[in-house]
């Protein structure tokens, strides 16, 4: 990808300096055992490898999470106070820091109480439920946004969807829970001649401001910040400051996993001492970096925005292809989600429990046939062989809840029986 903006300079330095919005995304799925056909029915046969995914906690803990948590901790001192980052991190993740690494959590708790990380709401499992289901979305926003008011002591203002999802509908929806801003991707189809570098408000909802992804800033850091095969490798601070000054629309909105740091790409690439120039050099040339509530409070919106059509940051479509593009991923999904009734007939918080570590958007991406899209999340790197798992254990998943509908309904009818006599 070509920038051309080697030479830019900044056009103009106004009364009221761009910002530049930093959102992070945390979240870590359940690691799937090899679940054979003769494993259903079996009490004792265990959906998730529990030592494997702490393994994989910790690893990303001490690679990724702790050290930038320690420059998120750095960047708000050096700065006065004035950085400051959205962070959205999932219940399930933050079930696990609980369990395994409290060590951890307490880190994340302390820099929100900082005032260097901003929490915002999203879905708890990094679900897809959004694409399939309006009460499960809807009761899954609800248990996350008392999560984090649980574990962090705040009540966000800012939505961000799995992967940004996004769909008009979803702005009604989101607006009902108290929620101001949604984030979404940013898609040239739907903008036309305008800039993702804007504060929108929702065409759905106008009470509802959107926050758009800058596309081509954020893939820098996410995906070509260690590319030597880049045009602009290797990327300065300089220069990227020279770009957002260079725009004179009022805010860059930057969406990354947080993994980006010391993940995606390791401390070795420099990826921790480019943010700490970028934001000590671009603060020192007038930009100023805020989380989204900060920017939302800082803006009007200028007009609607409106997403006909899922929209996400995944992929090159920047939609839902990348869970849905064969009939494995369609397959699993649409029985995972058919399951939806019998779980909630079945009273049973296990049940739902695991049902709910399912939807993780991962497991749908693990069966992705397109080279370069399936993580490393389940016991193969084999699609087909995952898929066959996947709806052994949507088998066993289905057979638990008739049982334990079942029993609820007679305990029901049990109660009932004794009310009457």
């Amino acid at each position: 990808l070509t920038h051309n903006r080697a030479d830019a300079t900044p056009s103009r330095m106004s009364d009221a300096p761009p910002f530049v919005c930093f959102q992070f995304f945390a979240h870590h799925s359940y690691r799937l055992c090899p679940y054979d056909f003769f494993q259903i029915g079996e009490p004792q046969a265990p959906y998730f490898d529990l030592p494997a995914t702490r393994q994989a906690l910790d690893a990303l803990c001490e690679t990724s999470y702790l050290p930038a948590l320690d420059l998120f901790t750095r960047l708000h001192a050096c700065t006065e106070g004035r950085f400051s980052a959205g962070l959205g991190i999932s219940s399930t993740l933050i079930q696990q820091l609980r369990d395994w690494r409290p060590d951890v959590l307490r880190r994340f708790q302390e820099v929100v109480a900082l005032g260097a990380l901003h929490p915002t709401g999203g879905l708890g499992t990094d679900s897809l439920v959004s694409v399939y289901s309006s009460s499960e979305t809807s009761r899954q926003i609800l248990s996350h946004k008392l999560a984090i008011e649980a574990t962090f002591g705040v009540t966000p203002t800012v939505f961000a969807n799995t992967a940004l999802l996004y769909r008009d509908d979803l702005a009604p929806m989101v607006r009902s829970y108290g929620y101001d801003t949604i984030l979404a991707e940013g898609i040239p189809d739907y903008l036309g001649y305008r800039s993702s570098s804007y504060l929108y408000h929702s065409s759905a909802d106008p009470e509802l401001a959107v926050l758009l992804r800058h596309q081509q800033l954020s893939e820098d850091l996410r995906f070509r910040f260690s590319d030597p095969t880049w045009d602009q490798f290797p990327l300065t601070a300089q220069r990227m400051v020279e770009w957002m000054l260079a725009d004179p629309a009022p805010v860059r909105n930057l969406f990354l996993d947080l993994e980006t740091l010391g993940g995606h790409q390791p401390a070795d690439t420099g990826i921790f001492s480019f943010l700490d120039h970028l934001v000590n050099e671009g603060t020192e040339a007038g930009l100023r970096f805020c989380a989204p509530d900060v920017v939302r409070a800082s803006l009007s919106p200028c007009e609607g925005y409106s997403s006909p059509k899922h929209s996400s940051w995944a992929g090159d479509t920047k939609d839902k292809t990348v869970w849905h593009a064969n009939v494995m991923q369609q397959e699993y999904s649409q029985k995972l989600f058919r399951l939806q009734q019998s779980v909630e007939s079945a009273n049973d918080p296990d049940l739902y429990q695991d049902w709910a570590h399912l939807q993780s958007a991962d497991h749908a991406l693990a069966l992705s046939t397109i080279p370069g899209h399936k993580p490393a999340h389940l016991a193969t790197s084999d699609p087909y062989m995952d898929y066959s798992y996947q709806m052994n254990i949507l088998a066993d998943l289905q057979l638990r809840a008739k049982v334990a509908s079942a029993q609820a309904m007679h305990r029901s009818m049990l109660v009932s029986h004794d009310t009457t006599a």
